[in-house]
């Protein structure tokens, strides 16, 4: 961008994103290092909702609680190796496992966001053990392979994707129906 701006100082630039801010930047429009002067159109959720552009989202409180009481925070969000320590336990994994079978086995799609790469994969392999096809997506996963598991989970071959923040913004899987979220 700014090349061109350097070409044409009179550049207009336009951008059009679902997401306004950036997990590690911040707001486009926002800060000495913003992309966009203001956003000249939002579109609210509950109208995209109304005009079906988006699925009404249902909310179910589960009976499982994860107790982060002693978890510390550091810039607003939980601390992760304290978090993953709370969470990734293996009576609340298969307690979190068995209700989201119970609330959810009539459902095509679960996407699964977990506290830590490692509670991703053990709820990933208690998922398969009761019989339904999961796989795990992190920053470890290669491009091809990750690739390969979001294709066959859009494609319905995979009920359950977990992941430790990798689909967190800006992905589109149409067919999913079942959120979970196994960490604050």
């Amino acid at each position: 961008i700014a090349h061109f701006k350097a070409m044409n100082p009179h550049l207009k630039l336009i951008g059009l994103t679902a997401t306004p801010y950036r997990l590690d930047s911040g707001r486009l429009d926002d800060g000495k290092d913003k992309l966009f002067d203001s956003i000249c159109y939002e579109a609210d959720v509950a109208d995209m909702i109304d005009d079906g552009y988006l699925s009404p989202v249902t909310s179910k409180a589960t009976e499982m609680v994860q107790d982060v009481s002693g978890v510390g925070k550091r810039g607003g969000d939980y601390i992760p190796s304290e978090l993953a320590a709370a969470v990734d336990d293996g009576e609340q994994n298969a307690a979190a496992v068995e209700e989201i079978i119970a609330k959810a086995s009539d459902r095509g799609s679960w996407l699964i966001f977990c506290a830590s790469i490692a509670h991703a994969e053990h709820i990933r392999d208690l998922i398969r053990e009761h019989g339904f096809e999961a796989e795990t997506l992190s920053a470890d996963t290669s491009k091809t392979e990750r690739a390969r598991i979001i294709d066959d989970f859009k494609n319905g071959k995979i009920r359950a994707l977990t992941n430790m923040g990798v689909l967190t913004t800006g992905f589109n899987a149409p067919g999913t129906d079942c959120v979970c979220l196994l960490r604050p």
